[in-house]
């Protein structure tokens, strides 16, 4: 039995070691910083697009993942993205002042066959659109500031020491419930 090398096995073997380039993980940097986190939670309150796009289409801002992994890690940043979530939800409710108002679009003309105007007809498709983009600003922003955009109604009532005696003090008397006839004064 011979033992045969094969050139290319002898080439390899010839060539120095070179050290393997320093292996780095995927995607962007992930180190926290409170100017970069004060970037994102700004970005996300002065805007209506998603978290995930603008952590995808702004330069320098970490993936959406490294986002929500310093929420769960960073108090700080836990508490500015709140401020900014309540923040987001007022933008939101403000624009719904302006899709309503905005009727531009909300009317088509009726042409004839000279294309001169005779009339107008409601684009119906245009105010679908608005009502959809209107409730679900409206909801979003019940989610994002549920304090003060959200449905339910918190109302919390104090009552002074004055009414909280009177209401003991009725209380402690027995009420007079035996039933009372009533004369006919005909």
């Amino acid at each position: 039995m011979s033992s045969v090398t094969s050139p290319l096995a002898t080439q390899q073997l010839d060539q120095p070691a070179t050290p393997a380039p320093a292996k780095r993980g995927r995607g962007r940097p992930t180190t926290y910083t409170p100017q970069l986190a004060a970037r994102v939670c700004s970005a996300y309150a002065s805007s209506c697009i998603s978290l995930q796009t603008i952590c995808r289409e702004t330069p320098g801002f970490p993936h959406i993942d490294t986002v929500y992994e310093w929420l769960q890690r960073n108090p700080d940043f836990s508490e500015a993205w709140e401020r900014a979530r309540a923040r987001r939800g007022d933008l939101l409710a403000e624009q719904n002042i302006e899709i309503v108002d905005n009727d531009s679009r909300d009317w088509e003309p009726i042409l004839d066959k000279e294309g001169r105007c005779v009339g107008v007809r409601v684009d119906g498709e245009h105010v679908q659109r608005s009502t959809l983009r209107f409730n679900a600003r409206k909801w979003l922003a019940g989610k994002l500031n549920p304090k003060r955009w959200g449905d339910n109604l918190n109302v919390q009532v104090s009552i002074g020491d004055e009414l909280r005696k009177l209401v003991r003090e009725a209380n402690a008397e027995p009420l007079d419930v035996t039933p009372k006839r009533i004369e006919d004064k005909t």
